[in-house]
């Protein structure tokens, strides 16, 4: 898997160490290469908004302590519970250093997509783009804008 591509679970790969703006233009070129796979279509320019960057989740050391008791004397019954949890993140040693080990890192949420095609305004070529990069990035069809230049 290279660099930065998502693997079937929707997790990203090495996206973790990518600055913010590697990362817009990553999904930047990804998206306006899709729409440009359609046919007599030019995009000149694809913008994307995320949320936040990539996730990353780091495996913790769990250590839960857990005491109850109860105590029942003719029609009241006396609880007892107490509930402890500690976590530690687990650390990686190598060569000196010490690094948190990363278990998943989600893609970031995008918030808004921006979509800037050469050519005549066409409620069908807005509606292929609108739908195409919906999909592609699993947002919601409103979050896509759809601007026409020249013609």
């Amino acid at each position: 898997m290279d660099e930065g591509e998502e693997s079937e679970t929707g997790q990203m790969e090495g996206v973790s160490h990518q600055p913010f703006s590697e990362l817009e233009t990553y999904y930047e070129e990804k998206v306006k290469l899709a729409l440009e796979s359609t046919d007599g279509l030019t995009v000149s320019h694809v913008l994307i908004n995320f949320k936040s960057t990539a996730e990353t989740a780091y495996l913790t050391d769990e250590q839960i302590d857990y005491n109850e008791q109860s105590q029942a004397s003719g029609e009241t019954i006396d609880e007892q519970v107490s509930h402890k949890t500690s976590a530690t993140i687990v650390m990686e040693e190598t060569d000196r250093d010490r690094t948190p080990v990363a278990y998943q890192t989600n893609k970031p949420a995008v918030q808004g997509v921006l979509i800037v095609v050469d050519g005549v305004a066409g409620i069908q070529v807005k509606k292929q783009c609108v739908e195409l990069v919906s999909k592609y990035l699993a947002i919601s069809p409103h979050r896509v804008a759809v601007q026409f230049k020249g013609g």
